[in-house]
């Protein structure tokens, strides 16, 4: 998962939904949840016990969410 986070960070995308029940993978490879470039989002979203507190308050983005 590591990898594949650092892969879509250097492309400034975002997983938006990593948590334990959401961060698997599949025969078809990993799921990404919600997608989306790094900067301010005006949908929220995400599993709420991980949802960054900058997300919460619409804030721009980076990779600092997914961690």
């Amino acid at each position: 998962m590591a990898t594949s986070l650092a892969l879509l960070h250097a492309r400034r995308l975002l997983h938006r939904d990593l948590s334990p029940g959401n961060a698997r993978t599949t025969g078809d490879g990993c799921n990404f949840g919600a997608l989306a470039t790094f900067g301010a989002s005006q949908l929220l979203v995400g599993t709420p016990s991980v949802v960054p507190p900058e997300a919460l308050a619409g804030a721009p983005l980076d990779q600092r969410a997914d961690l």
